[in-house]
């Protein structure tokens, strides 16, 4: 028997038809008909790609199609694995995103109160349907991330006072980071709130070829508002707590910004200050937010990352420092391997590794984590697939 040819990605792509078939009669002939978002794992797809079966009827159909196009007499007859109803498994596995844009678009036409993602209860509910506000002369913008902060684990993940030194050297040894908390704690993953909010609109700012400043003045509703926050009276008092915390934590580090490295003891923000009280409570309504040198030079060398709205729902800091992990390293490749003890390091977490190792499966469980799904495998590796069919189908060829 000839050996089977393994299938590529190229082989995959100049093919649809012929995978289409392929899948089609995989599926069926494992009684996973309708094929569901569930069902779409990285496991299932390796074990497709892997089974001599789906190889076989995959060169079939390239053959039958091949025929059929050439205007072979058998052109009217069946291929012996029937096409599928519902289009390709790209298509149908796409249409998740085409439908969770529409989900959103109606959501905001009618300001509906019901959430983007209500089959799972697990993220917080989404607070403001309609983006109706004005900031710093920019209303629409893409959220953004800083990639040096996204890299190293900056931010305090516990939800008390954290008044503890903060130490963290990467695995290779290149980089590293010291954080000093003033006596009002250091600044959680929550309190990075405001600086993605800043990051976002200076960068739209430079795209638009405005001259962008390190001092940033906004109005505290938006940012509440912007970053899926309620807009309470508590609230206002929370985030003047995470600016103080922002100003008063310090950084020392040798990872480079804007092709610079950093050489000084510095904030996270340089100050901040209230602009406008309202005049009935004297709620702050205008801010300004001086940032520091180390991040306004990461804006504008454009080291910075797109990120979704639905990290603002993510409840837990340590949803939210996992997402940034995944959103650095998975990129356009697919997937991402790390070991469970790296993964401890770089999420910043002060657990022992057993306990975060409880906790990384709790949130497995809850697939909780926006654009991307983690696997705890055999040997404590730590497997992150992009959700997208395309990506993490090319990962696996």
């Amino acid at each position: 028997m000839a050996e089977m040819k393994t299938l590529s990605v190229a082989d995959l792509e100049a093919n649809p038809e012929a995978y289409k078939v392929a899948m089609t009669g995989y599926i069926v002939s494992r009684g996973a008909i309708p094929f569901t978002d569930e069902k779409a794992t990285p496991a299932f797809f390796a074990a497709m790609f892997g089974d001599p079966q789906f190889l076989a009827a995959f060169e079939n159909a390239k053959a039958k199609i091949a025929e059929r196009n050439a205007g072979a007499p058998d052109l009217d007859e069946k291929p012996e694995i029937a096409a599928p109803r519902q289009g390709s498994i790209f298509e149908l596995l796409s249409q998740r995103t085409a439908e969770a844009k529409q989900r959103k678009d109606a959501s905001l036409k009618t300001r509906e109160s019901e959430s983007l993602t209500t089959d799972n209860p697990n993220l917080a509910p989404v607070r403001h349907l309609q983006a109706d506000f004005f900031v710093c002369d920019l209303v629409d913008y893409a959220l953004k991330d800083d990639q040096a902060s996204m890299e190293a684990p900056i931010f305090s993940l516990s939800t008390r006072e954290d008044l503890k030194v903060w130490k963290w050297t990467s695995e290779d040894g290149k980089k590293s980071v010291e954080v000093q908390p003033s006596v009002c704690g250091r600044a959680t993953q929550h309190d990075k709130d405001v600086l993605i909010y800043c990051t976002s609109q200076l960068t739209e700012a430079i795209n638009q070829k405005k001259k962008p400043s390190k001092t940033v003045r906004f109005t505290a509703y938006d940012l509440l508002v912007a970053t899926n926050r309620n807009i309470c009276g508590r609230d206002y008092d929370r985030l003047k707590a995470a600016l103080d915390r922002l100003a008063g934590t310090r950084i020392k580090t040798d990872i480079k910004t804007g092709g610079e490295r950093a050489t000084k003891n510095f904030g996270l923000i340089d100050s901040w200050e209230i602009v406008e009280k309202s005049p009935e409570d004297s709620r702050m309504v205008a801010i300004e937010v001086t940032l520091s040198d180390w991040l306004f030079s990461a804006i504008q060398a454009h080291e910075v990352l797109t990120i979704l709205p639905d990290y603002f729902r993510l409840r837990k800091p340590l949803e939210r420092r996992l997402y940034e992990i995944a959103r650095k390293h998975v990129g356009k490749q697919g997937s991402w391997k790390i070991s469970l003890s790296a993964l401890h390091g770089k999420s910043g977490s002060t657990d022992v590794v057993r306990n975060f190792k409880s906790k990384l499966k709790e949130i497995i469980e809850a697939d909780t984590i926006p654009q991307y799904r983690y696997q705890l495998c055999s040997g404590d590796v730590v497997m992150v697939y992009d959700r997208d069919p395309n990506a993490a189908l090319k990962s696996l060829l």
